[in-house]
């Protein structure tokens, strides 16, 4: 079975990659991409879901016929983080320092060799949230779909005082938000 998968990963690259030209830049492509935060709080889980942001990456064909993957960048506006609640946006936003620092933003500091083989990465950044950049490692899986789109999917957790956020809180501080979040993202470049 375990062999069956690399024939059939080792063909999906030799079939997709060559069409990934050297140099390409690839774009976020259709309306599926979502990047999802949840967390705790004392009274229930919570999510919040963004589905507006820019997302880059570069693609160079190395000569041993693997890949670079380089300058990935994310961009998105902290006001475009939403739940179902207005008041846990309003909650979020002020969390995010998003009148002061509108802006979160991911760049990739090293390039990471793509194989063929494998699926499974580490892309190293600087992370900017409420306007405190700090160095991230961000486990992603790659894929590529019939579309010959690359797909992108992982998730990181996070600690909002380390972007000097405070963890909101309602009702006179009965009600706090743990400091420890998870951000999930799913998208897809073409």
């Amino acid at each position: 079975m375990t062999k069956i998968k690399l024939i059939s990963a080792y063909l999906l690259a030799l079939l997709v990659l060559p069409y990934i030209v050297n140099g390409q830049e690839i774009n976020l492509t259709g309306d599926n991409n979502t990047l999802k935060v949840t967390g705790t709080s004392t009274l229930h889980d919570w999510e919040m879901e963004m589905k507006k942001f820019d997302v880059s990456a570069r693609f160079e064909q190395t000569e041993n016929s693997n890949f670079l993957l380089s300058n990935t960048k994310f961009t998105a506006n902290a006001k475009d983080l939403l739940s179902s609640k207005s008041m846990m946006n309003n909650k979020a936003h002020e969390a995010l320092k998003a009148k002061k620092h509108p802006s979160i933003s991911f760049t990739q500091d090293k390039p990471i060799e793509v194989n063929k083989n494998q699926q499974n990465y580490f892309v190293p950044g600087q992370l900017t949230i409420a306007g405190k950049t700090n160095s991230v490692t961000i486990p992603v899986h790659l894929s590529w779909n019939e579309k010959n789109e690359l797909k992108v999917t992982g998730d990181i957790e996070l600690k909002m005082t380390d972007f000097d956020m405070e963890p909101p809180s309602v009702m006179f501080g009965s009600i706090n938000t743990d400091d420890l979040v998870k951000v999930s993202f799913s998208i897809s470049l073409k």
